[in-house]
């Protein structure tokens, strides 16, 4: 298998420009796929769906909501997936203080527009470095605004009642790669860790000065990231 079929899965009010500085680096390595999540009521249907669009046997990257589906995949088809990456996610149930915060931006957005939402989405990915919110932050929100309509409210609800995913991914026996932003205030490096002590065969990457946006905001880095996984995924394939 010289270029196994990789699914890349966007975050929260994400699509595929999220990977636009990624994808040219891994072309060469992979067969590219990408996905936005689905508009669905969870987490689990969200993974169903990709599940029943995607190859018979492929890799996974997904980006924070985007990794929490790919965590559902490893729990629903291990048996299906080359390996495993996840980039800036959570492997945990979500907390009472995150639900709170959200359904308060979801009330808001009611109130006034998804643009109130996307706002204060958007506003949280750059507490680590302000100088970066004029580089990528339009972007960002035009990103953000343009999902807001079909999937502000099913992809909140889907992260409020997402299951903890610890033993799914204790049982998985791929190659996992973990990558995160060291600043990253959204989903914290601690996080990450917890997804690699779980694998069996996981392996963390943790990049300095980087916030949530680590796909825009270290490109280089967690492309070499994910490089170096899918030769792992290759390599056991042989």
């Amino acid at each position: 298998m010289n270029k196994p079929p990789l699914l890349m899965i966007a975050g929260h009010l994400c699509d595929e420009r999220i990977f636009s500085d990624l994808t040219p680096r891994l072309e060469s390595a992979a067969e590219i796929l990408l996905a936005a999540p689905p508009d669905a009521s969870s987490i689990e249907e969200m993974a169903e769906r990709l599940l029943a669009e995607a190859p018979e046997r492929f890799a996974v990257a997904g980006y924070s909501l985007g990794g929490m589906i790919a965590m559902s995949m490893v729990d629903q088809a291990p048996e299906r997936l080359l390996g495993a990456a996840f980039i800036a996610s959570d492997p945990l149930a979500a907390r009472e203080k995150e639900v709170l915060y959200r359904d308060g931006m979801l009330e808001a957005a009611g109130m006034y527009s998804p643009a109130s939402y996307a706002d204060a989405l958007v506003a949280q990915f750059f507490v680590h470095k302000p100088s970066v919110a004029a580089l990528i932050g339009p972007d960002l929100r035009e990103m953000a605004i343009d999902a807001a309509p079909g999937r502000m409210v099913s992809e909140a609800r889907a992260l409020s009642h997402r299951p903890n995913q610890i033993d799914a991914l204790a049982s998985y026996s791929g190659p996992v790669a973990t990558i995160v932003g060291a600043s990253d205030r959204i989903c914290p490096p601690r996080l990450s860790k917890t997804i690699t002590d779980a694998c069996r065969n996981g392996s963390l990457t943790e990049i300095a000065d980087v916030g949530h946006m680590a796909p825009l905001e270290a490109s280089v880095e967690v492309g070499e990231a994910l490089q170096g996984w899918v030769a792992r995924i290759v390599a056991a394939e042989a």
